[in-house]
């Protein structure tokens, strides 16, 4: 998922408009046809995400593997 949206901010997608109150995030799938997303269930808090970052693809000239922390 992508953040679409942090907290104190307001977003619209779809049609639909989320204000995110303190410690709430918006997540958006790349393929919303095909998965279920914050157009679902609406805004999660920051210990309800669990992400790693694995590569950079952009700026082409940086494309890297990031190694994992100890």
């Amino acid at each position: 998922k992508r953040i679409a949206g942090a907290p104190g901010e307001q977003v619209t997608v779809g049609g639909r408009t989320w204000t995110l109150g303190e410690g709430e995030w918006l997540l958006l799938g790349d393929a919303p046809d095909f998965s279920t997303d914050g157009r679902d269930f609406g805004p999660v808090s920051r210990e309800g995400i669990l992400a790693r970052a694995w590569f950079v693809y952009w700026p082409p000239n940086r494309m890297r593997r990031v190694r994992p922390t100890p």
